[in-house]
């Protein structure tokens, strides 16, 4: 019965704005052509076509059905003419204007399905915008190991403030028994798939105690645990993120640990920052690039300078013999554009591999943590061969932002 309602009201709302503006439609434009009620269908048109995309469960700002029924029925059912427009095609034909007939018939129709198309679209629109907002305003802290737990929800905690507020949410990666069991390797009973269970069990206790007592401490974010395999786990709840946080163990990451941060950066595709065992006191107050051109630096940059804020940046150059007096700095545009200060700061990495030398010159300029491309010789590279990301991952004192060429534009 409250439905009636919701439809008389909206009706009267509707039929009293309709014969407002076809009188003032009469006044502008005349009487000889029926333009009010082109106009009055067209608005309508686009009316129930951006309110119904709007409004729908899927839709932005989803509404409730009462809602719906007083714009959608009431409103747009009292404001729209097309009984009215039935009426006068008629009165054009019977009086022999046959032309000006078939041109409110042809004029109305097309225009009304072009307004509503364009209604629709724009709330469309509207629901990416508002998707791409929340998209960049959470960020997705992987809990994998008790060891790293404390110092990624550190770091998402600081990331968070500097974008002004991000909502966290804290995805424990909970491994099943059967995840690279190798039967030539042991033989699966059900006293061992037991035992592996009961580790797992006791994993994530410590995993949300810890997340429990961040959330004591002022942390603020949801708990999540997901029982899977790394790539698929981690790809599915990274949708719609804007940041991943993982931690790394200290030492080449081995076995899971290794794997999760692979799904990170080339299943997820999202700007990952790898933090160490050690709980970081500030991140982005002092940016180092490891800037080498490529499309991986450029993405990382543009993730440094969208989710850190950076306040201060210093660009790491490895050069040669010779270089220094000649070599002019690279700094990326997106620092340029951005109107951030950057210093450039030259090293020669003299007998050291250069992921170590990255991160010792960026312990000596003061930076809370690095930037760089991942893996831009390609993962099996160099997997096989050695390269700065491997050498970084396995060094690393601080935390690292990288990410991966493949990277999903969501501007």
């Amino acid at each position: 019965m409250i439905a009636y309602l919701y439809v008389a009201l909206g009706s009267a709302a509707g039929g009293v704005a309709r014969y407002g503006l076809g009188l003032m439609a009469g006044r502008l434009w005349g009487e000889s052509f029926p333009w009010g009620t082109i106009a009055i269908n067209i608005l309508g048109s686009f009316v129930i076509g951006f309110f119904g995309a709007l409004t729908m469960p899927e839709g932005a700002m989803p509404a409730s059905q009462n809602l719906r029924i007083f714009v959608m029925v009431g409103i747009c059912g009292g404001f729209t003419t097309f009984s009215s427009f039935s009426l006068q095609t008629f009165s054009l034909a019977r009086d022999g204007s046959w032309f000006a007939a078939l041109g409110n018939v042809l004029l109305s129709v097309t225009a009304c399905l072009l307004a509503v198309t364009f209604g629709h679209y724009a709330a469309e629109r509207i629901g990416t915008a508002r998707e791409a907002s929340v998209m960049s305003t959470r960020i997705l802290a992987v809990l994998d190991r008790p060891q790293t737990a404390q110092p990624v929800l550190a770091a998402a905690s600081l990331v968070a403030a500097r974008m002004g507020g991000a909502r966290i949410e804290a995805l424990h990666l909970r491994h099943h028994a059967l995840e690279g069991f190798m039967p030539t390797e042991d033989v699966m009973t059900d006293r061992r798939e037991q035992e592996i269970e009961g580790a797992a069990a006791r994993t994530s206790a410590v995993l949300r105690e810890v997340f429990d007592a961040w959330q004591r401490q002022g942390g603020s974010g949801a708990w999540r645990e997901v029982v899977g395999e790394a790539s698929s786990v981690i790809a599915a709840g990274a949708a719609g993120a804007g940041l991943v946080v993982i931690g790394h163990g200290g030492g080449q990451p081995a076995g899971d640990a290794r794997q999760a941060i692979h799904a990170c950066l080339f299943e997820a595709r999202l700007a990952t920052l790898i933090v160490p065992e050690a709980v970081p006191s500030s991140i982005g107050r002092h940016v180092a690039i490891a800037w080498k051109p490529s499309e991986a630096a450029g993405r990382a940059v543009e993730a440094a300078l969208k989710l850190l804020r950076a306040e201060r940046v210093t660009i790491l150059e490895e050069t040669q013999d010779g270089d220094h007096a000649t070599k002019p700095a690279t700094p990326s545009p997106l620092l340029q554009s951005a109107g951030i200060p950057a210093a450039t700061h030259r090293f020669q990495a003299r007998g050291r591999q250069v992921g170590d030398a990255l991160l010792e010159e960026a312990r000596l300029v003061g930076a809370d943590v690095l930037v760089m491309g991942a893996y831009t010789h390609g993962r099996l590279a160099e997997l096989i061969l050695g390269g700065a990301t491997r050498e970084v991952l396995a060094a690393s004192h601080l935390p690292v932002l990288m990410h991966h060429r493949g990277w999903r534009d969501r501007r």
